[in-house]
């Protein structure tokens, strides 16, 4: 039987791809932002209104733009932008609804915020992985997609850490 190429041959391809690697390291910053909905999201509504049922109402908003958004989103986008393009203007709006979120005072405003950013996470996901599959060779897919998982590893970890590090200092009352 012929003999096929094992785990250490695509690692080998993916180490050698320098665009690639970049790549992934520039998405670590982009999970950074992209994990804030699961830590630094939830703890700044509970913190505007004072109940946890605002998280519910956030997750809705989120997730319900994302189903009645996704497709037709991306297609009418992708006509007009090509998958880098895609991810940075995504990447842009999810950055400005982040800091909308960060600045909020009122819990409107803040779902404004989760909006903005939301809409910005519906046209990076499949952009960043059309981007993936593009620039992976096709002899090491899985490997290219798994090392391209890093970046969510490393980026959404010191995000969650970040996140909660700051939400400490935040708890304190407006002027103390």
């Amino acid at each position: 039987p012929p003999r096929t190429a094992g785990p250490d041959h695509g690692l080998a391809l993916v180490a050698r791809d320098r665009r690639f690697l970049a790549f992934v390291a520039l998405m670590t910053g982009y999970w950074f932002v992209g994990v804030q909905i699961n830590i630094s999201f939830p703890l700044w509504a509970e913190r505007l209104t004072g109940s946890t049922d605002s998280v519910g109402v956030m997750f809705a908003l989120s997730a319900g733009l994302t189903v009645a958004l996704q497709y037709s989103l991306v297609n009418a986008v992708g006509r007009w932008l090509q998958p880098p393009a895609m991810l940075v203007c995504g990447v842009a709006i999810m950055t400005a609804g982040a800091a909308v979120t960060a600045f909020a005072t009122q819990f409107g405003v803040f779902l404004a915020g989760v909006a903005t950013f939301a809409l910005g996470a519906i046209l990076t996901r499949p952009s960043q992985q059309t981007i993936i599959a593009d620039m992976a060779d096709p002899r090491a897919l899985g490997t290219f997609l798994g090392v391209s998982s890093l970046s969510l590893a490393v980026g959404g970890s010191v995000a969650n850490i970040a996140g909660g590090w700051f939400a400490d200092p935040a708890r304190a009352p407006y002027g103390a």
